[in-house]
Protein backbone atom coordinates (compact mmCIF):
# COMPACT_ATOMS: atom_id res chain seq x y z
CA UNK A 1 0.00 0.00 0.00
CA UNK A 2 1.34 3.35 -0.71
CA UNK A 3 2.41 5.53 2.34
CA UNK A 4 0.39 8.94 2.11
CA UNK A 5 2.06 12.00 2.07
CA UNK A 6 -0.81 14.33 0.24
CA UNK A 7 -1.55 17.43 2.46
CA UNK A 8 -3.94 19.35 0.80
CA UNK A 9 -4.63 21.91 3.76
CA UNK A 10 -0.83 22.47 3.44
CA UNK A 11 -1.06 23.56 -0.14
CA UNK A 12 -1.64 27.58 -0.97
CA UNK A 13 -0.87 30.41 -3.21
CA UNK A 14 1.77 32.54 -1.51
CA UNK A 15 2.65 35.36 -3.72
CA UNK A 16 1.73 36.94 -7.15
CA UNK A 17 3.91 39.24 -9.05
CA UNK A 18 2.40 40.35 -12.39
CA UNK A 19 1.08 37.20 -14.00
CA UNK A 20 3.42 34.44 -12.14
CA UNK A 21 1.99 33.10 -8.63
CA UNK A 22 4.15 30.83 -6.24
CA UNK A 23 2.79 28.34 -3.79
CA UNK A 24 4.56 26.34 -1.46
CA UNK A 25 3.46 22.74 -0.57
CA UNK A 26 4.34 19.19 0.05
CA UNK A 27 5.10 16.31 -1.81
CA UNK A 28 3.53 16.33 -4.87
CA UNK A 29 2.20 13.00 -4.98
CA UNK A 30 -1.56 11.59 -4.22
CA UNK A 31 -3.96 8.75 -4.70
CA UNK A 32 -2.65 4.82 -5.01
CA UNK A 33 -0.91 4.18 -6.51
CA UNK A 34 0.99 7.82 -6.58
CA UNK A 35 0.51 10.20 -9.31
CA UNK A 36 1.92 13.96 -9.47
CA UNK A 37 -0.94 15.86 -7.75
CA UNK A 38 -1.45 18.42 -10.80
CA UNK A 39 -5.33 18.45 -10.22
CA UNK A 40 -4.74 18.09 -6.56
CA UNK A 41 -2.21 21.32 -6.34
CA UNK A 42 -5.02 23.11 -8.42
CA UNK A 43 -7.42 22.86 -5.90
CA UNK A 44 -5.97 23.10 -3.04
CA UNK A 45 -3.94 26.34 -4.26
CA UNK A 46 -7.56 27.52 -5.93
CA UNK A 47 -5.70 28.48 -9.35
CA UNK A 48 -6.00 26.76 -12.14
CA UNK A 49 -2.80 25.77 -13.25
CA UNK A 50 -3.62 25.00 -16.79
CA UNK A 51 -3.35 29.23 -17.69
CA UNK A 52 0.29 28.31 -16.23
CA UNK A 53 3.19 26.82 -16.96
CA UNK A 54 4.15 24.49 -14.30
CA UNK A 55 7.92 24.94 -12.26
CA UNK A 56 8.56 22.15 -9.66
CA UNK A 57 11.14 23.57 -6.85
CA UNK A 58 11.99 20.05 -4.93
CA UNK A 59 13.67 20.59 -1.78
CA UNK A 60 13.89 16.85 -0.35
CA UNK A 61 17.44 14.64 -0.34
CA UNK A 62 17.76 10.97 -2.37
CA UNK A 63 18.97 9.38 0.84
CA UNK A 64 15.86 8.87 2.85
CA UNK A 65 13.46 10.13 1.10
CA UNK A 66 14.86 9.02 -2.63
CA UNK A 67 11.40 6.79 -2.28
CA UNK A 68 9.45 9.94 -2.95
CA UNK A 69 11.67 11.55 -5.10
CA UNK A 70 11.58 8.93 -8.00
CA UNK A 71 8.07 9.04 -8.28
CA UNK A 72 8.19 12.95 -8.38
CA UNK A 73 11.22 12.46 -11.03
CA UNK A 74 9.68 9.55 -13.06
CA UNK A 75 6.63 12.18 -13.42
CA UNK A 76 9.04 14.16 -15.50
CA UNK A 77 10.43 11.39 -17.85
CA UNK A 78 13.68 12.21 -15.37
CA UNK A 79 15.47 9.50 -13.35
CA UNK A 80 16.03 10.41 -9.81
CA UNK A 81 19.97 9.84 -8.40
CA UNK A 82 20.77 7.02 -6.01
CA UNK A 83 21.88 7.88 -2.58
CA UNK A 84 26.00 7.69 -3.35
CA UNK A 85 25.05 10.61 -5.28
CA UNK A 86 24.50 12.88 -1.67
CA UNK A 87 26.18 15.25 -1.42
CA UNK A 88 25.06 16.32 -5.01
CA UNK A 89 26.94 19.71 -4.46
CA UNK A 90 30.36 17.58 -4.37
CA UNK A 91 28.91 15.42 -7.89
CA UNK A 92 30.06 16.70 -11.28
CA UNK A 93 27.83 18.62 -13.52
CA UNK A 94 25.26 19.07 -10.84
CA UNK A 95 23.91 22.58 -11.16
CA UNK A 96 20.81 23.22 -9.50
CA UNK A 97 19.99 26.68 -11.00
CA UNK A 98 19.57 25.06 -14.23
CA UNK A 99 15.87 23.41 -14.77
CA UNK A 100 14.56 20.49 -16.56
CA UNK A 101 12.20 20.97 -19.51
CA UNK A 102 10.33 18.10 -19.14
CA UNK A 103 6.81 16.48 -20.34
CA UNK A 104 4.75 15.82 -16.88
CA UNK A 105 2.58 13.24 -16.75
CA UNK A 106 -0.82 14.09 -15.26
CA UNK A 107 -3.88 12.00 -15.17
CA UNK A 108 -5.41 14.18 -17.50
CA UNK A 109 -2.46 13.85 -20.50
CA UNK A 110 1.04 15.37 -20.63
CA UNK A 111 2.01 18.74 -19.87
CA UNK A 112 5.41 20.88 -20.87
CA UNK A 113 6.94 21.68 -17.29
CA UNK A 114 10.23 22.34 -15.25
CA UNK A 115 11.59 20.65 -12.63
CA UNK A 116 14.42 21.76 -10.62
CA UNK A 117 16.16 19.76 -7.59
CA UNK A 118 17.28 22.17 -4.87
CA UNK A 119 17.81 19.99 -1.70
CA UNK A 120 18.55 22.07 1.78
CA UNK A 121 18.83 21.19 5.13
CA UNK A 122 18.98 23.18 8.13
CA UNK A 123 21.29 25.04 10.60
CA UNK A 124 22.80 23.01 13.31
CA UNK A 125 23.92 24.62 16.23
CA UNK A 126 26.69 26.18 16.00
CA UNK A 127 27.09 25.23 12.66
CA UNK A 128 28.30 27.95 9.94
CA UNK A 129 25.88 29.55 8.64
CA UNK A 130 27.96 30.46 5.19
CA UNK A 131 27.87 26.92 4.31
CA UNK A 132 24.36 26.83 4.07
CA UNK A 133 23.36 29.76 3.22
CA UNK A 134 26.12 30.42 -0.01
CA UNK A 135 28.39 27.53 -1.36
CA UNK A 136 29.06 24.58 -1.29
CA UNK A 137 26.26 23.57 0.57
CA UNK A 138 22.09 23.58 0.28
CA UNK A 139 22.96 27.38 -0.72
CA UNK A 140 19.86 28.41 0.56
CA UNK A 141 20.72 32.17 -0.70
CA UNK A 142 20.69 30.51 -4.37
CA UNK A 143 17.47 28.71 -3.74
CA UNK A 144 15.59 32.24 -2.68
CA UNK A 145 17.15 34.26 -5.76
CA UNK A 146 16.42 31.16 -8.56
CA UNK A 147 12.51 31.80 -6.59
CA UNK A 148 12.41 35.29 -7.01
CA UNK A 149 13.74 35.31 -10.48
CA UNK A 150 10.93 32.88 -11.88
CA UNK A 151 8.24 34.55 -9.67
CA UNK A 152 9.40 38.19 -10.79
CA UNK A 153 10.98 37.73 -14.33
CA UNK A 154 7.96 38.66 -17.08
CA UNK A 155 7.46 35.57 -19.50
CA UNK A 156 5.31 34.85 -22.77
CA UNK A 157 2.99 32.43 -20.17
CA UNK A 158 2.49 33.31 -16.64
CA UNK A 159 4.44 30.41 -14.59
CA UNK A 160 3.29 28.82 -11.07
CA UNK A 161 6.11 28.06 -8.86
CA UNK A 162 5.37 25.06 -6.81
CA UNK A 163 8.16 24.57 -4.17
CA UNK A 164 7.35 22.19 -1.31
CA UNK A 165 9.36 19.75 0.82
CA UNK A 166 7.92 16.43 2.36
CA UNK A 167 5.35 17.86 4.86
CA UNK A 168 5.84 21.39 3.95
CA UNK A 169 6.62 22.52 7.50
CA UNK A 170 10.47 22.52 7.77
CA UNK A 171 12.07 23.55 4.70
CA UNK A 172 9.28 25.04 2.79
CA UNK A 173 8.63 27.18 5.41
CA UNK A 174 12.29 28.38 5.84
CA UNK A 175 12.17 29.34 2.10
CA UNK A 176 8.83 31.16 2.27
CA UNK A 177 10.32 33.08 5.22
CA UNK A 178 13.44 33.82 3.61
CA UNK A 179 11.80 34.47 0.06
CA UNK A 180 9.85 37.21 1.97
CA UNK A 181 12.36 39.17 3.53
CA UNK A 182 14.31 39.06 -0.18
CA UNK A 183 10.77 40.58 -0.77
CA UNK A 184 11.64 43.25 1.76
CA UNK A 185 9.83 42.27 4.81
CA UNK A 186 11.38 42.53 8.63
CA UNK A 187 12.33 39.06 9.63
CA UNK A 188 9.84 39.39 12.18
CA UNK A 189 6.69 40.16 9.99
CA UNK A 190 8.24 37.69 7.46
CA UNK A 191 7.75 34.73 10.51
CA UNK A 192 4.03 35.97 11.26
CA UNK A 193 3.50 35.92 7.68
CA UNK A 194 4.71 32.01 6.88
CA UNK A 195 4.48 30.47 9.87
CA UNK A 196 0.42 31.16 10.06
CA UNK A 197 0.37 31.39 5.78
CA UNK A 198 -0.49 27.46 6.60
CA UNK A 199 -1.28 24.28 9.54
CA UNK A 200 2.21 23.41 8.89
CA UNK A 201 3.03 25.91 11.41
CA UNK A 202 6.89 27.17 12.11
CA UNK A 203 9.89 25.12 11.14
CA UNK A 204 11.75 23.13 13.70
CA UNK A 205 14.80 24.70 15.42
CA UNK A 206 17.55 24.40 13.15
CA UNK A 207 15.42 25.37 10.14
CA UNK A 208 14.83 28.73 12.47
CA UNK A 209 18.31 29.26 12.71
CA UNK A 210 18.53 29.08 8.94
CA UNK A 211 16.62 31.36 8.04
CA UNK A 212 17.27 34.02 10.28
CA UNK A 213 20.71 33.57 9.35
CA UNK A 214 19.49 34.56 6.13
CA UNK A 215 17.98 37.41 7.04
CA UNK A 216 21.16 38.40 8.91
CA UNK A 217 22.94 37.95 5.50
CA UNK A 218 20.97 40.46 3.63
CA UNK A 219 20.54 44.08 3.14
CA UNK A 220 17.80 44.79 0.41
Amino acid sequence: MTRQVWLPERVKKVDEVGRNILIRGCMPLAGDPWHFAYDEISASARVALGAYDLVDISLIDCVGERYMLQPEMNAFGLEAPGERYWPPYEQKGYDPKVGNQAALRTEDGIIPATFYWWPIEGLPEGGDASVFLESPGWNLSGLVDLVWYLVSAPAARPKAVYVHCTLGADRTGALHTSYLVRRGKSLDDAIREADSSTPAGAPNEDYRRLRAAYAQSKSF
